[in-house]
């Protein structure tokens, strides 16, 4: 039964990763129009309004998203430099 669930849980982190690589290239292309235009890379109130929209969209702890989402920050930015 356990074996079930890991696998199934493998699937989920192989699909997280596929996402994460996909925001990432996006990211890199965000990195480049912000530096074509002289904008700054970071932008503290779009990343208010990320967390905001996602916690109120779903009953998983509000902290755990913040963490998460600070991460994908810090090297989204680390990207687009």
């Amino acid at each position: 039964m356990i074996e079930r669930y890991r696998k199934e849980i493998d699937r989920i982190d192989s699909k997280i990763l596929g996402l994460f690589e996909k925001r990432m290239v996006f990211s890199k292309k965000i990195g480049n129009y912000k530096r074509e235009k002289g904008k700054l890379i970071s932008d503290l109130n779009r990343e208010k309004k990320i967390i905001l929209g996602l916690t109120n969209k779903t009953k998983l702890d509000k902290k755990f998203i913040k963490e998460i989402y600070r991460v994908i920050f810090k090297f989204s930015k680390k990207i687009q430099k």
